[in-house]
């Protein structure tokens, strides 16, 4: 930048001096666009967890009642089935014990 004051006050001009020019104005552009991205990052809010319900969540508990209501009958209720369902049957409720006793 004082290259560019001593040649302008010297009345220098050349391409050198215009291209010394270009970069501090490209520079400066740079810095701007910095400044004002800083700023509307520092403008912005967090929005997380704004739409989750606070308080009672009784609807929460009663579906999962329901679910476990549902695995019980599942599993204790005597149901015809061939063969082949009860061992599908069968390997359902296996692997909803394991992933429920990893929780």
């Amino acid at each position: 930048m004082e290259k560019v004051e001593e040649d302008l006050i010297n009345k220098r001009l050349s391409e050198e001096t215009l291209k010394r020019q270009k970069d501090l104005e490209v520079r400066l552009l740079r810095a701007e666009n910095a400044e004002l991205k800083r700023e509307r990052e520092n403008k912005r809010e967090s929005r997380e967890g704004k739409s989750k319900k606070s308080g009672n969540q009784m609807e929460q508990l009663q579906y999962k009642d329901n679910v476990i209501t549902q695995e019980e009958i599942l599993k204790y209720a005597p149901i015809e089935m061939s063969p082949y369902y009860k061992e599908l049957l069968k390997k359902y409720l296996y692997k909803l014990e394991r992933e429920n006793g990893s929780q």
